[in-house]
C-alpha cells in the first residue's frame, strides 16, 4: 500500500501536484492501493474528480496549521489500523512529513524541490526541516543543486536525485495556425513561458533587445505568462521603444501554448536569484525542448541540470547581459548549430517524459 501526504492537489496547479498526481495514477493502475491525503481544494470537500481516479483522496480543510497536524493524525491513525501491512509513504514535501509516526512505515520517502529549503534558515527552521527529514529513509531532490542545499539540513546518505517530467504536450491545427498568424512577418522569434517575477529574467532580455533589433529589424520576443512584474516589463517595453518587438499574450496552456514554442526559435529564461527564490530545476526548459526549441538559461540553481551548455542550449552567468546577447546572436546567426542544439534538446525532452520518469521513483518507493 502507498500512503501519500501532500498539499496542494490537482495537478491542474502543475509543479509538485502534477508529479504526485502521476505517481499515484500510474501505481494506482497496478496496484490498486494508493491512498492520497490532501488538503480540501478551493473550500471543496472533494472535486468531482476525486471520485473518477484509480486512487483514494482524503481531504482535510481548516487553517493550515491545524489542517496539516488533522492531516498527520488521519494518517497516523491509517497506520496503526494496516497492523502487519506497513505502508509505503511518500510526502510530498518535508512539511506533509513532519507531523507523521513513521515507526509503521516499510519505506518513507520525501520529495525534495529547492524553494523549501532556505540558504540561511533561522535555528529553529533548521531543527524543524531537519528533524521532519530525518524521518525519511529516501529523500528525492529534483536536482543537483537542491541536493547540495539539502546538506544544510541532513546527513542522510539516501539522496537521490529524479529530474522532473513533462506530459506529451497536446496540440492542434487550430492553435499552431493562430500562433503563426499572429508572428507573421516576424523572425526571429525569442520566447519565455514563465510567471512574470523578478527571478524568471524577463527584464534582463528586455535590457538587450534593442542592440539585436539594430541588426534584426524583424525580431520579436513573445512573453507568454502573468504575475507582479508585468506592469513594470510593460513599462519598460514604452521606455525602450520595443512596442512593436514584444508581445505579452497573457497566461496559455496546453495546445495554445505549445503553439508559440513550435513557432519559437529561441526559448529564453536566464534566472536571477531574488531573496532566496532560485530556480528549483525549470520544467519550462524541457516543455520547449521537446519541439526542439534550444534554450538560454543562468548557471544558477536547477537550471543547469535543465538546460547543458553547449548540448541542449547555452548558459550565461546571472545577470551577465553581455553573454546573452552574444548568446542570443550565436543561436540566431548559426542556424546549423541552434539547430544541433535543439535536436539534442529534443531527445532530452523525450527522455524526461513521465512515462520513464515515474519508472525512477516507484523504484525508489518500492525498493525493498
Amino acid at each position: 500500500m502507498l500512503i501519500i501526504s501532500t498539499q496542494c492537489f490537482p495537478p491542474a496547479m502543475g509543479g509538485i501536484e502534477t508529479l504526485v498526481f502521476h505517481l499515484a495514477n500510474e501505481i494506482g493502475k497496478t496496484r490498486k492501493d494508493v491512498v492520497v491525503y490532501a488538503d480540501t481544494w478551493r473550500g471543496k470537500p472533494g472535486p468531482w474528480y476525486d471520485s473518477q481516479q484509480v486512487f483514494q483522496t482524503i481531504r482535510t480543510g481548516g487553517l493550515k496549521p491545524l489542517r496539516r497536524r488533522l492531516k498527520a493524525k488521519r494518517i497516523n491513525l491509517a497506520l496503526k489500523r494496516q497492523n502487519h501491512l506497513r505502508p509505503v509513504i511518500l510526502a510530498d514535501t518535508w512539511k506533509s512529513l513532519e507531523y507523521l509516526n513513521t515507526s509503521q512505515s516499510a519505506t518513507t520517502v520525501c520529495l525534495a524541490h529547492g524553494s523549501e529549503f532556505p540558504r540561511a534558515p533561522s535555528v529553529h527552521k533548521r531543527e524543524r526541516i531537519a528533524t521532519a527529514l530525518a524521518k525519511a529513509d529516501v529523500i528525492i531532490a529534483n536536482s543537483s543543486y537542491t541536493a547540495e542545499g539539502l546538506k544544510t539540513y541532513t546527513t542522510n546518505q539516501h539522496i537521490k536525485i529524479v529530474h522532473p517530467g513533462i506530459e506529451p504536450p497536446v496540440q492542434d491545427t487550430h492553435s499552431i495556425q493562430a500562433a503563426q498568424t499572429h508572428l507573421d512577418g516576424t523572425g526571429p522569434v525569442l520566447i519565455t513561458i514563465a510567471r512574470l517575477e523578478k527571478r524568471k529574467g524577463h527584464h534582463l532580455v528586455l535590457d538587450v533587445l534593442p542592440g539585436l533589433i539594430k541588426d534584426y529589424p524583424n525580431l520579436v520576443y513573445v512573453i507568454v505568462g502573468d504575475g507582479p512584474c508585468r506592469k513594470a516589463l510593460e513599462a519598460q517595453v514604452r521606455q525602450n521603444g520595443l512596442q512593436r518587438h514584444v508581445r505579452f499574450v497573457g497566461t496559455l496552456t496546453g495546445a495554445k501554448k505549445n503553439a508559440y514554442l513550435i513557432a519559437s526559435d529561441i526559448f529564453i529564461m536566464p534566472g536571477i536569484q531574488a531573496g532566496n527564490d532560485i530556480e528549483g530545476y525549470g520544467i519550462a526548459y524541457i516543455e520547449a525542448a521537446y519541439f526542439g526549441v534550444p534554450s538560454i538559461a543562468s548557471n544558477l540553481g536547477g537550471a543547469v541540470d535543465a538546460v547543458r551548455h553547449g548540448e541542449t542550449g547555452l548558459v550565461c552567468t546571472p545577470g551577465d547581459k553581455s553573454c546573452l546577447e552574444d548568446s542570443m546572436r550565436k543561436l540566431i546567426v548559426d542556424k546549423k548549430y541552434s539547430a544541433q542544439l535543439g535536436e539534442e534538446a529534443k531527445k532530452n525532452a523525450y527522455d524526461s517524459l513521465w512515462i520513464t520518469r515515474i519508472q525512477d521513483y516507484t523504484k525508489l518507493l518500492f525498493m525493498s
